[in-house]
């Protein structure tokens, strides 16, 4: 190759672009045009006969004749594409075989009639003939195209000296061997055109070769890159894509190496991580890293921009790097691919000639670059998915209390930072129900230690008002908010600067924590970088927020559960066991009081072990939340505990009772009906004096009548309060759907009736 290395910029291509960047057609237009092509492309050349065989100079061409010919070519045209679209010859071979002897016939015939019939036009006829048949519309990546281009450039030349072919027998004839004038102009002519023709042909042969070789080797490329970063990222399979860079480059003249280099901006540092050679790989393995001041890579992953270094002999700005492993680089190119605000991947590839690189392959590696940001945001999705999964599973199976709300924020503060590349996280919290004040929690790298008293504590807090304001709030400049960097009282008064200045947060949002319309708490994402929030990571942080919302609100929830709970426990021992051990006291006293052995003694025991049995039972319904297995055992129950009453209280107890349905009862209906009678019972016994109690069950139409009844002083219900015992009564009554009752009056006693409809098994 004839080169004037001294004369050319190792810094730049090789050879210009042959695609231009203006050539840029619209995608619709070019479908349209393609569409029309074939029809265009006959009307075109059909066009071009006719001027060509109408020439000024051949004023007795006859119109029939010319309507003729264009006739003939018409039949022949449709007669080939008709044959093409034959089932018979669809194979690509016989079609290509057709596309010959169509182009050879074709030029043959009108050699032919334009020879034959109008000598006299025939050079203008090839001249407007012939280019349009070699750029028009031709298919020139097949094996024949260069053959083709011969034969056309051979006939265009030749036609320069058609005039002449009838003058020559009569110039021997004569014995005269001197040609006119115009014979020399003929032989300029066909120099002429053979050199233009020959240009046109030619070059056009160079583009679509070009063109095909690109879409070729893309499409190659595309296909290998896909089958390598689909199953996994492309940071684990940097040196089968440096492989494939290498190997879409090289030939059989040529061995190109290539390297996947990582620009690191905040080190400004080059490493590389893959290669697709053995010395590379192995200096991707050891960790191998250098200043990007240094190397053409350094240079690309800097400046944003690809780097020609085409001799490395001739380097006056000294941008190559050399290095023991990659000794016999003569031409690199390093093209960069920015990832992500931090990194730039640099695609190297370094050749053993010079001036062995140029614009196309800058557009092949940029492709390369293309599917390698695919696969790193799709590795960044799957990423984000699989760690929402591990949050979502912690979540699950955990069983937050109050105290681990601040371990599973760090948890989920530690993801959010690795998935926004954020720098530091603060989640603050807060439950009205739980009478909690605002607690606060860091995750990231601090500057300064936390101070014990967190201004978001304040009233005059700016996360509490944002946390009432419950919508997002984006500062992309912090330090230039004047709420985020005027100091407020919490600050003057403890000494210290606004979060934004102590950090020096660039960016930060504050995010509201909302479930069911209530606020929990605000998170706070801090960048110490200029993040612009644009619409991709305001879609990531909506995606992450309702996982630290549920973690608070699991966490402040449970504390409201433990409260209903315990309170449910604590009117189960008021209403039942209390009463129960209330009269086992009663009955160990009156034993203490007997003589032993006596019948006295002997009853007294009795009633204790009974009263002890009820006891038991009460206990073994609160541990284990044993059901009243049916209405009757129920019924059973209040007959002993009447039974005992008189017994150990020497009160005249009346129970009355009907047949009842065998109907199974559910632990809400036994149990909570079971300690409203004991609760109504024991009041009686505890306040009101009485010496007749009357208990009575009935049903009807469903529901289960209970009125237990004594004569004792009563009281005045709208001049005494009620407390926990009657609001308990009530309270365990509505909860099973029915009505409570209760009649007093002073000196005549006290009625309560409950009407509950019968309950089912739950």
């Amino acid at each position: 190759m004839f080169t004037l290395p001294h004369l050319r910029n190792p810094y730049a291509s090789s050879v210009p672009p042959i695609v231009q960047p203006w050539i840029n057609p619209d995608r619709n237009s070019l479908m349209n045009l393609r569409f029309r092509w074939h029809l265009i492309r006959q009307l075109a050349v059909s066009t071009i006969l006719f001027f060509a065989l109408f020439s000024p100079r051949h004023v007795e061409t006859s119109i029939p004749a010319m309507l003729g010919i264009l006739w003939l070519y018409a039949i022949w045209q449709f007669s080939f594409g008709y044959l093409f679209r034959n089932r018979r010859v669809a194979s690509p071979e016989w079609q290509r075989r057709l596309s010959i002897i169509q182009f050879v016939a074709s030029s043959i015939g009108a050699t032919v009639i334009i020879w034959g019939l109008y000598p006299v036009v025939a050079s203008d006829t090839w001249l407007l003939y012939l280019i349009p048949l070699m750029t028009i519309g031709r298919s020139l990546e097949r094996r024949w195209a260069f053959i083709f281009i011969l034969v056309d450039v051979g006939l265009l030349s030749i036609s320069a000296f058609a005039p002449f072919v009838h003058q020559v027998p009569s110039y021997l004839s004569n014995g005269a061997f001197d040609l006119p004038m115009e014979f020399s102009v003929a032989v300029r002519d066909f120099f002429i055109r053979g050199l233009t023709g020959a240009y046109i042909g030619f070059s056009s042969y160079l583009l679509v070769r070009s063109l095909a070789y690109q879409n070729r080797i893309i499409r190659y490329t595309t296909e290998r890159m896909n089958e390598v970063t689909k199953t996994r990222s492309w940071s684990t399979a940097s040196n089968a894509i440096a492989e494939i860079m290498a190997e879409a480059l090289s030939d059989s003249k040529r061995d190109v190496m290539a390297n996947v280099i990582i620009y690191d901006r905040d080190t400004d540092l080059m490493k590389i991580v893959g290669s697709s050679s053995i010395q590379g790989q192995r200096l991707a393995e050891s960790g191998y890293q250098y200043p990007a001041s240094q190397g053409i890579t350094g240079w690309a992953g800097r400046h944003g921009s690809p780097c020609y270094m085409n001799d490395t002999e001739r380097d006056p700005e000294a941008r190559f790097l050399p290095n023991d492993a990659f000794h016999n680089t003569r031409s690199a190119l390093a093209v960069p691919i920015t990832v992500d605000y931090r990194q730039v991947v640099v695609l190297d590839v370094e050749s053993p000639r010079v001036f062995d690189f140029a614009d196309e392959d800058v557009q092949l590696l940029e492709i390369v670059g293309g599917h390698l940001l695919a696969s790193h945001e799709r590795t960044k999705v799957l990423d984000v998915h699989r760690k929402l999964a591990d949050i979502g599973q912690e979540l699950a199976k955990r069983i937050i209390c109050v105290e681990q709300i601040p371990d599973m924020l760090r948890y989920i503060g530690g993801v959010y930072l690795d998935l926004l590349k954020a720098d530091i996280i603060s989640f603050h919290y807060r439950h009205s129900a739980a009478d909690l004040e605002i607690e606060r929690v860091l995750v990231g790298d601090l500057h300064t230690t936390p101070e014990s008293a967190a201004p978001s504590r304040e009233l005059d807090s700016l996360t509490i008002s944002l946390m009432e304001h419950q919508k997002p709030e984006y500062f992309p400049n912090a330090p230039q908010t004047e709420m985020l960097v005027n100091k407020r009282f919490h600050h003057v008064w403890h000494g210290i600067q606004p979060f934004v200045i102590r950090e020096s947060i660039v960016s930060c949002a504050a995010i509201p924590l909302v479930i069911a319309h209530e606020s929990v708490g605000v998170m706070w994402i801090n960048f110490r970088r200029n993040e612009p929030f644009e619409e991709t990571i305001r879609d990531l942080i909506q995606l992450l927020t309702p996982y630290a919302s549920l973690a608070i609100q699991a966490g402040l929830q449970n504390i409201v559960e433990e409260q209903r709970r315990r309170e449910g426990l604590r009117r189960m021992v008021h209403d039942s066991l209390s009463h129960r051990l209330h009269d086992v006291a009663r009955s160990l006293d009156r034993l203490r009081q007997s003589a032993p052995g006596s019948d006295k003694s002997r009853e007294e025991w009795r009633i204790a072990g009974v009263q002890v049995s009820r006891a038991r039972q009460a206990v073994t319904n609160l541990i284990t939340e044993q059901t009243w297995l049916t209405l009757q055992s129920l019924v059973e129950d209040l007959q002993t505990q009447a039974k005992t009453i008189e017994n150990l209280y020497g009160i005249s107890v009346l129970f009355t009772t009907c047949d009842l349905p065998p109907a199974e009862i559910s632990l809400s209906g036994g149990n909570e009906l079971m300690y409203a009678c004991d609760e109504a019972i024991g009041n009686a016994l505890r306040h009101s004096q009485l010496t007749r109690l009357e208990i009575s069950i009935d049903y009807d139409c469903n529901n289960i009548i209970v009125i237990i009844r004594d004569n004792g002083v009563g009281f005045n219900q709208d001049e005494v309060a009620q407390g926990l015992g009657l609001c308990s009564i009530k309270d365990r009554i509505c909860g099973l759907g029915g009505t409570t009752t209760i009649e007093s009056h002073i000196n005549h006693g006290t009625s309560i009736r409950f009407q509950v409809p019968l309950p089912t098994t739950d």
